[in-house]
C-alpha cells in the first residue's frame, strides 16, 4: 500500500473514531451538562367594581354621569394596627367630582370607619386618582379573609370594592 493510500486510510479511521466519541459523550450523558431555568411568577388578586351615579340636573334635560371605577391593589396590615387597602379610582363619565375623603371598611363581621387619602392623581373626567382607605379603630383583618368596602363620593354615591386580605 502506498503511502499515501495509508494516510488516507488512517484519516478515515480517525474521522470515524472522532465521530464516534463526539457522539458517545454528546448523546449518551458523557458532555456538556444542561441547566433548567424555572422562572415564577407571583400574582396579586386584583378586584373591580364599577358604580355609575347619574344626577339629572335643571330642567333643560342635561344628564351628567360620574362612573367611577375602583380598583384594589393590596389590603395589608400597616402599623397602629390598622388596615389599608390601595386603590385606583377611574371616572369614565362625563362629570368630574371632588377626592373623596371618607371611606369605611367591613370584615371579620363589622364595618370600620376610615379616612381615604389620595396620592396622586385627580377625578376629573376621563382621570384616575391613586389613594389609601385605612382604618384607625385598630381592628385588622386576618389574612386570607374577605374585605369590602366604600368611598363616600361628593356627589352622594359610593365607590365600593372588594379584596382579600394579605
Amino acid at each position: 500500500m502506498s503511502s499515501r493510500a495509508s494516510g488516507v486510510a488512517l484519516l478515515a479511521v480517525g474521522l470515524v473514531l472522532g465521530a464516534g466519541l463526539v457522539f458517545a459523550t454528546s448523546y449518551l450523558g458523557g458532555g456538556q451538562s444542561t441547566k433548567t431555568i424555572l422562572e415564577t411568577t407571583t400574582y396579586t388578586e386584583i378586584s373591580t367594581t364599577t358604580t355609575t351615579m347619574t344626577v339629572t340636573s335643571s330642567p333643560g334635560g342635561f344628564t351628567s354621569t360620574t362612573v367611577i371605577s375602583t380598583s384594589v391593589t393590596e389590603c395589608v396590615q400597616i402599623s397602629g394596627p390598622e388596615e389599608q387597602c390601595s386603590l385606583l379610582l377611574t371616572n369614565s363619565g362625563n362629570t368630574g367630582i371632588p377626592d373623596p375623603t371618607m371611606c369605611s371598611m367591613t370584615f371579620g363581621g363589622s364595618t370600620h370607619t376610615a379616612i381615604f387619602a389620595k396620592t396622586s392623581g385627580n377625578l376629573s373626567v376621563g382621570s384616575s386618582e391613586s389613594g389609601t382607605c385605612t382604618n384607625s379603630d385598630g381592628a385588622v383583618a386576618a389574612a386570607g379573609s374577605q374585605i369590602t368596602g366604600s368611598i363616600s363620593l361628593s356627589n352622594g354615591g359610593q365607590a365600593v370594592f372588594s379584596a382579600t386580605a394579605t
